[in-house]
C-alpha cells in the first residue's frame, strides 16, 4: 500500500495502472491454483499418514522459536535489527 500510495503521490498514473493490474493478475493465478488445494475434494483415497515423532520435533521445536524471539529478543539481535534500521534511514 506503501508503495502505490507513493506512486500516486508522486502523480505517475501510468505505473500505478501496470501495478494495480500486475498485482491482480497475480493474485488471480495464485488463487486458481491455491483454492482448490484449500476447499476442494481430496483425490487421495484412504485415511491421512500419521506424523512420526521425528518429523514433528523439528517442526515443534522451529514454532517455539518463532514464539521465543516474538516474545523475547536476545541484545545481540535486538541490536542487530537496530543497526540495519539505522542504516536504512530508521531510528
Amino acid at each position: 500500500m506503501l508503495i502505490l500510495s507513493g506512486i500516486v503521490q508522486v502523480g505517475n498514473l501510468i505505473a500505478f495502472t501496470l501495478m494495480c493490474a500486475t498485482l491482480t493478475i497475480i493474485f488471480v493465478a495464485t488463487g486458481r491454483s491455491i483454492f482448490p488445494m484449500i476447499w476442494g475434494p481430496s483425490e487421495r483415497e484412504g485415511h491421512a499418514g500419521t506424523e512420526t515423532l521425528v518429523t514433528a520435533v523439528p517442526k515443534l521445536g522451529f514454532v517455539a522459536a518463532l514464539i521465543l524471539l516474538g516474545v523475547y529478543t536476545p541484545a545481540p539481535i535486538s541490536a542487530l535489527l537496530q543497526q540495519v534500521a539505522q542504516s536504512i534511514g530508521g531510528r
